[in-house]
């Protein structure tokens, strides 16, 4: 009986497995980004990486050295469904982090996070002779601290929106199967109830607690609102580019505005999708000068030039 029932496991968890073991030893995997589709910090990593490919692409070098360095930041992205992406996470990561995104390169090298992923694209970029993603030691401080506090904040408070009403509830059930297929696709579709209740007391989306998230979320709005005004610019500091601070910022806010560039991740911004109250929100936030600027950035410097995501 016990090993039927192991048996019955591994048979259902075949695919997240293989897709695994092929990331990890297949000598010809191209590099793969593990993630939760719709995750913002899974956006933060995609987008960086988007950008590393886009700036590959388009450097001019006597015959692009036959493609090889092109090549070499080609990526594929394989969406996990939420609860099995710990799988593939604490299997890349040798059990260190059960959370997405993870990126694993051609060599191998495997980054346990969006932060990791970041530097590594700035290394890679500045290879390319770009300029770096961390021009000072406050662009760091400043991707800490969006990441500690508004990427946490925005899930909380973002899930409470759109569980306030069961109207949305198909738009979220949507939201969690795109990129899944199979077994995983098959879980979110017939046990959308227990999981759903599962994040709710994961991450304590709870009124008081989404509230107290709000509060954090308008802090850091307002500092970027501030630090638009003082420095004058396009960006968060006096850059002609946006830095890992930028980027960081409209990835993670982007749960809170809806840019369209971001239908395909997540419901869109439409009065007629959205319960009132949600709508009422994200139209405040787009109007804030922060809210300005991940829209700008998303239709300036959102670029996407790779292989389209895939499952093995």
């Amino acid at each position: 009986m016990i090993c039927a029932l192991i048996y019955l496991l591994l048979f259902c968890l075949r695919q997240p497995i293989s897709s695994c073991f092929r990331t990890r030893y297949a000598k010809d995997a191209l590099p793969t980004l593990i993630t939760i589709r719709f995750s913002h910090y899974c956006e933060k990593a995609r987008w960086a990486l988007d950008l590393l490919q886009h700036a590959a692409s388009h450097k001019s070098t006597q015959e692009q050295l036959e493609r090889i360095e092109n090549d070499s930041h080609r990526y594929i992205e394989h969406s996990r469904s939420i609860l099995t992406h710990m799988i593939s996470s604490l299997w890349h990561t040798s059990g260190f982090s059960s959370s997405t995104p993870v990126y694993i390169t051609r060599d191998k090298h495997v980054l346990k996070d969006s932060s990791d992923i970041l530097h590594y694209v700035s290394d890679e970029l500045c290879k390319l002779g770009k300029p770096t993603l961390y021009p000072t030691a406050e662009v760091e401080e400043l991707e800490n601290y969006f990441n500690q506090i508004l990427g946490i904040h925005v899930r909380r408070y973002g899930y409470w929106l759109m569980f306030q009403t069961d109207d949305m509830e198909d738009e979220l059930r949507n939201c969690w199967l795109r990129g899944t297929v199979g077994f995983e696709k098959w879980t979110q579709q017939h046990f959308f109830g227990p999981i759903k209740a599962l994040a709710t007391k994961g991450m304590n989306i709870q009124e008081q607690p989404s509230l107290i998230s709000k509060q954090h979320i308008d802090e850091v709005f307002e500092k970027v609102n501030q630090m638009l005004e003082e420095h004058d610019g396009l960006y968060l500091f006096k850059t002609t580019y946006p830095t890992a601070a930028d980027l960081t910022f409209a990835s993670l806010a982007y749960p809170m505005i809806f840019p369209s560039q971001c239908d395909e991740l997540i419901i869109k911004y439409e009065p007629n999708i959205m319960s009132r109250q949600m709508y009422e929100q994200v139209t405040a936030y787009r109007e804030q000068q922060a809210g300005k600027l991940v829209l700008r950035m998303y239709e300036q410097d959102r670029v996407v030039n790779r292989i389209q995501p895939n499952h093995i």
